[in-house]
């Protein structure tokens, strides 16, 4: 199983849908500066997924609506390309921040 640490979410200005406890990777912590960190989480607290496709962001769309709660995700990359992914759960108790080779242990 992969650890996560609870963030402050206070760095986190709106919020279009619940997002929970936000968590991130020991993996993010050590490779992900925080401006681009807080940068995409804000991005996803106001309905920009970032680089994913349109289908998926045609499900986020209908994913944070109250009438059709399911798994929002988000794909993101730092300002040096690295790719990284925000996950909310269906049930909106809990948001996670990982890389995507932290997704099979994670989950």
């Amino acid at each position: 199983m992969i650890e996560t640490r609870v963030i402050d979410s206070a760095h986190v200005k709106a919020h279009a849908f619940p997002m929970g406890r936000i968590e991130i990777t020991n993996r993010i912590a050590q490779e992900i500066q925080d401006h681009d960190l807080f940068s995409a989480l804000d991005r996803y607290a106001r309905g920009d997924w970032g680089n994913v496709t349109e289908e998926e962001r045609m499900n986020n769309v209908l994913a944070s609506s109250t009438d059709h709660p399911a798994r929002v995700t988000g794909v993101y990359e730092t300002f040096d390309g690295m790719e990284f992914w925000i996950i909310t759960e269906r049930l909106r108790t809990v948001t996670v921040v990982l890389m995507p080779g932290d997704y099979p242990g994670l989950f």
